[in-house]
């Protein structure tokens, strides 16, 4: 029967190098979808802005003002 080797990998180390490939996998996939960046964000904001209504821009409405408060002044 074989034995099994002696060796122990550390917790902290099987996180990093875990960690370590998740980030890699991560970063390999965000540089696969962004491949064309500008152009179909472009696209897609011309077309949304092409059919979206034109607001009034807002105003506040008029509100009753406090009258200006006495200044102090020396004796």
């Amino acid at each position: 029967m074989a034995r099994a080797s002696d060796r122990n990998i550390r917790p902290w180390a099987a996180f990093l190098a875990g960690a370590a490939a998740m980030l890699a996998l991560a970063l390999v996939w965000a540089a696969w979808s962004a491949r064309e960046p500008v152009g179909h964000a472009a696209r897609l904001a011309a077309a949304v802005a092409g059919h979206a209504p034109r607001l009034p821009i807002p105003r506040l409405p008029d509100a009753p003002r406090l009258p200006a408060a006495p200044t102090p002044t020396p004796k």
